[in-house]
């Protein structure tokens, strides 16, 4: 797998958390990397999970006025499925 370009990020941390960053088996670098994607893909199998959830259900009906709201399809539909559990 070919590695992407890496930018670094500073962290002010307390000490705390700066020693038992540095108490971990792997380097600060790797160990917040892995966090960071094990996140990412928690959060891509939820959504996975509430648009499976959302196939099983009525269809949403999503209008142009929608679109226009500024919100991304997702947190319109997040909204109307929540909106219609209220019911």
């Amino acid at each position: 797998m070919a590695k992407t370009a890496e930018t670094p990020i500073t962290l002010a941390l307390p000490k705390a958390l700066r020693n038992y960053l540095e108490a971990q088996e792997e380097s600060p670098d790797e160990y917040l990397a892995r966090l960071l994607k094990e996140d990412r893909d928690r959060k891509r199998d939820q959504l996975e999970d509430e648009l499976v959830a959302a196939l099983d259900q009525e269809a949403v009906r999503i209008t142009e006025e929608d679109f226009q709201s500024g919100e991304g399809l997702m947190a319109i539909m997040r909204r109307k499925l929540a909106a219609r559990g209220k019911k």
